[in-house]
């Protein structure tokens, strides 16, 4: 018996017994899927005959969507209508469902299929008796939405001349139903010819025909920003993101209605309020707020939409506990047979978390010090954060600071450590840039896997970033005031007294601060560095 063919999206992967879905992302439609060329999909099954069958269906709902996108990308939105366009879109419409109707009729109906068709008839006609006496016209604009969708045209739904096509539509609707219904009881009705569209189309492409878009507005943008890459690249993607959920429309034809729609798209796949105020919302009201200030738009459409945040939110992230702080320092790394990690970059393993508990430092902030920010003058020892080199970086003008070092990291051998180092060099030669110059990208990933995975620290919510908060609260515990600790860690402080003066905060409160601070019920004493080989 020869062998059963095989679909052509099903394919196994070398070593693998189990089928997979593999489909090849057409060369126009890449830019919706971040340049991918092509998706594969486990089917979670090793018998061939049921991979065929989820092949089968998989695959056109993938046609399905690549259809959706193209009709997208070739879209074009019209705000005004002429009598003439809204007769053209209704005889369209109406076109549609007759049309519909004679191919469903054509293939014959058995007597359940008839009484079916009947009651659905039955159905749409109370659906658009509503639309006319109560003007409950929901049911009617998702039907002319789709046809017009089909034909890659967008309207301006907040428009005068659309609630006259809805009026419109809705009359020539409840006319097509009754002519569905005569046609069901056996008379003879015709269908009703389709309608050029051109004139439509037409209008709206030379409307549009050398509009920028929202991508052309942020590379005029960039141009004169200067953004760093990784900001150019987060902000084109919520961009082509944007595009993928509205079309790719000029930044003239964009509505507030495509911002809500955005915002209901996000919210629907389950992101949170603050990542689409602060992200998503945040970097499309940068862009069109630009627009305007350089006369693109008149004004900002999505200006007032945001998701409307509640009085009590989840928290993002939180400090580590004494238990958790407990468990990370009386890990291998800190005992004494000098375990280090490998993917852990030898000794910063044992040294950044250390910094991060001591001084409330972000990561980045510390991974890029170099040996020759760390001082030591007639106070003590104290790092200097800065981004006075093409290499530096810091977050706000605020987080320029010096931050003096607890005698417990010298205690622990810190200056043994440095003697090991270049004086040039960096303070963790171990990590590498990512493509954006951050040293700390990959090393943060160890970290949150090495917590998973070795101490069973599965709070999402504790992340290297909760050194900083347990920072903060060391601070207050020790009665810090708070604009010492935020010149500790650099935030921002709304004194107005912080805008006099040299601009950087005096080190010796600073040192006397950090000599408050207790870290004793952490249980620290044990720990001593060793160089390891």
């Amino acid at each position: 018996m020869p062998d059963m063919p095989k679909h052509t999206n099903v394919l196994r992967r070398t070593g693998s017994s189990v089928y997979y879905f593999r489909i090849t992302i057409p060369t126009d439609l890449r830019p919706h899927f971040n340049g991918k060329k092509d998706v594969w999909r486990s089917l979670q099954t090793r018998d061939l005959r049921e991979a065929n069958r989820l092949a089968a269906r998989i695959r056109v709902e993938w046609d399905d969507q690549f259809a959706e996108l193209r009709a997208k990308d070739k879209a074009t939105v019209v705000v005004a209508l002429s009598d003439d366009d809204i007769s053209r879109i209704v005889h369209m419409h109406q076109s549609r469902m007759m049309t519909f109707d004679s191919e469903l009729r054509s293939q014959g109906l058995d007597n359940a299929r008839y009484e079916q068709l009947g009651d659905d008839l039955s159905r749409l006609d109370q659906d658009a008796r509503a639309a006319i006496a109560r003007g409950d016209t929901w049911s009617v604009v998702n039907a002319l939405e789709d046809s017009l969708r089909f034909e890659g045209i967008e309207l301006d739904t907040s428009s005068v001349d659309y609630k006259r096509l809805v009026s419109a539509a809705s009359k020539a609707y409840k006319r097509t139903v009754d002519a569905l219904k005569a046609r069901h009881e056996g008379e003879v009705v015709d269908d009703v010819p389709m309608p050029s569209l051109a004139p439509l189309q037409a209008r709206a492409a030379i409307a549009s025909k050398g509009a920028p878009t929202l991508v052309d507005i942020l590379n005029k943008y960039q141009t004169e920003r200067k953004l760093k890459s990784k900001s150019f690249d987060d902000m084109l993607q919520v961009v082509n993101r944007f595009h993928d959920c509205i079309g790719t429309l000029p930044v003239k034809q964009i509505l507030k209605a495509h911002g809500l729609k955005y915002k209901e798209a996000l919210l629907q796949k389950g992101l949170s309020a603050k990542t689409i105020n602060s992200k998503h919302l945040a970097f499309l009201k940068t862009l069109l707020n630009w627009a305007a200030q350089n006369d693109y738009i008149e004004q900002n459409p999505i200006a007032s939409v945001r998701v409307v945040v509640g009085k009590v939110q989840k928290e993002s992230r939180t400090s580590y506990d004494l238990k958790t702080l407990q468990a990370i320092f009386n890990s291998p790394i800190y005992a004494t047979e000098n375990t280090r990690p490998v993917a852990g970059k030898g000794e910063t393993a044992f040294w950044l978390p250390l910094l991060g508990l001591f001084t409330g430092a972000r990561l980045e902030e510390l991974a890029q010090l170099k040996v020759s920010d760390i001082v030591k003058d007639s106070l003590g020892w104290h790092i200097h954060i800065t981004d006075r080199d093409d290499e530096g970086s810091v977050k706000t003008n605020e987080s320029r600071r010096r931050v003096p070092l607890h005698s417990e990291l010298e205690r622990m051998g810190f200056g043994n450590y440095l003697e090991t180092l270049p004086p040039t060099g960096y303070l963790f030669p171990e990590l590498t840039p990512d493509k954006y110059g951050k040293r700390s990208s990959l090393w943060s990933q160890w970290w949150g896997k090495w917590c998973r995975r070795q101490l069973g620290i599965t709070d999402k919510r504790m992340v290297f970033h909760s050194f900083r908060h347990s920072f903060k609260d060391i601070c207050r515990e020790a009665e810090v005031d708070e604009e010492t600790h935020d010149a500790l860690t650099g935030h921002t402080n709304s004194s107005t007294s912080r805008s006099y003066g040299s601009g950087t905060y005096p080190l010796s409160p600073l040192f006397v601060a950090i000599g408050q601070l207790n870290f004793k019920n952490i249980g620290l004493s044990h720990i001593s560095w060793q160089r390891s080989y």
